[in-house]
């Protein structure tokens, strides 16, 4: 299945398939917010119904198996010790790259999730944590670029 994946996985079909790219990351992190435990993990249902709410509400008509094969692959490459949920913050991050909006407004988003104290700064820890995040996506989403 994921040979067959990498086949037709680009970085605008995922986008087009998890209807992200038609709304801010805002309104992205809101919804997946909402299903965060108070830890701030997600299980793999509530991430699957995150995508599901998101596709729904978009109205678009989506290929089923390609949807159901792209998010049950971004889980996996959140969830890596597999333990079955997902940090709300590295996969908000990392899901950025595909909503819709400026780079500018998707990097001050994803910064905002870092910068617990609003002071401007984040440190080189959670920094890194932000890129590796952001870099899971674009390598699961265009094999090519590892």
């Amino acid at each position: 299945m994921t040979e067959q994946a990498e086949s037709w996985m680009s970085l605008a079909e995922v986008r087009k398939l998890t209807s992200l790219q038609e709304y801010s990351v805002e309104d992205v992190f809101e919804v997946f917010a909402e299903q965060a435990d108070e830890e701030g993990a997600l299980s793999k249902q509530s991430f699957f119904e995150c995508f599901a709410h998101i596709a729904e509400e978009s109205g678009n008509e989506i290929d089923v198996d390609r949807f159901r094969i792209v998010v049950d692959r971004l889980f996996a490459t959140f969830d890596t010790d597999g333990n079955g949920s997902v940090d709300f913050s590295e996969l908000a991050s990392g899901l950025s790259v595909l909503c819709g909006g400026s780079r500018d407004e998707k990097v001050e988003a994803a910064f905002a999730l870092y910068d617990f104290n609003g002071d401007g700064f984040i440190s080189l820890d959670e920094m890194t944590r932000y890129l590796t995040s952001v870099f899971k996506v674009l390598y699961e989403t265009q094999p090519g670029t590892r």
